[in-house]
């Protein structure tokens, strides 16, 4: 292999490349001299009669770089296969299971938020634990739809992706508040990500509503009684908290803010 002077000096000190180890499918990698790195693409082929799919093909390739005599992954969203097997003796007019997992991955991403949130009212240097108590009970909320999704999955008769949860921004956000209106600032966000689950839940109401060859009666009652309707409720109630604190001055926030706390506890 004909490489240039500077793609042997940055190649020193790493070992030989070895493809990527899959829990599902396998890495076909190319060593590219132009980029001097190995460039791997994802491959899910069939197995044991089940098709298996990639979980985002955005990120199916990978790209390594030999970084001070490390073989180092460019940092991309991973992607891996996932099993795409129905249970065809139970699935009976069940067409949005890609929708409702990603719905699921969005719940169990806003938990996390909730939980870290809870956490940072927990600080003693922020010592809301009312606030706290608030976002642990939104955390559990997440949780116990997101169950209840992968319930109904199982019950129509459709199959279950897992994806990778990311690490949630809103407690270094809070974190850079410390000393500047930590409540409002906690519910004006818890605020954000419930209207942003709430209207996921929607478009996929739509969906099941509005389109006569792949309409879904059943999971429209679904969504209806479970994820709207206690969306309603929170985001009115996150929304009242916000009005509340937002009718205190500067001067008077402090006070105001604790006796919130004091009611949430």
């Amino acid at each position: 292999m004909n490489l240039t002077s500077g793609c042997e000096k940055q190649l020193q000190g790493c070992d030989d490349f070895k493809e990527p180890k899959q829990r599902l499918g396998s890495m076909q990698c190319k060593f590219y001299k132009s980029s001097c790195s190995y460039s791997c693409i994802l491959r899910c082929p069939r197995k044991d009669g089940k098709f298996l799919q990639i979980s985002d093909k955005r990120y199916a390739k990978e790209t390594f770089n030999c970084i001070a005599g490390v073989w180092k992954r460019k940092e991309t969203p991973k992607a891996y296969c996932l099993s795409n097997s129905a249970v065809k003796e139970v699935r009976q007019n069940f067409y949005h299971m890609d929708e409702l997992n990603t719905l699921i991955k969005t719940l169990f991403n806003t938990s996390y938020n909730f939980i870290g949130m809870a956490t940072f009212y927990e600080r003693a240097d922020v010592a809301l634990p009312g606030f706290s108590k608030l976002m642990s009970d939104l955390w559990q909320k997440e949780v116990q739809l997101a169950r209840s999704m992968l319930s109904y999955i199982n019950k129509r008769g459709g199959y279950i992706s897992l994806f990778d949860i990311p690490s949630p921004s809103v407690h270094e956000t809070l974190l850079s508040r410390l000393e500047s209106k930590s409540g409002l600032a906690g519910m004006e966000s818890a605020l954000d990500i419930l209207k942003d689950v709430n209207g996921e839940a929607l478009m996929l109401h739509k969906q099941a509503t509005d389109n006569k060859k792949i309409s879904d009666p059943h999971l429209k009652f679904f969504l209806e009684d479970g994820i709207l309707s206690q969306k309603v409720q929170d985001i009115e109630k996150i929304a009242q908290l916000i009005t509340r604190l937002k009718s205190f001055s500067d001067e008077d926030y402090p006070l105001g803010e604790y006796e919130v706390d004091l009611e949430l506890r």
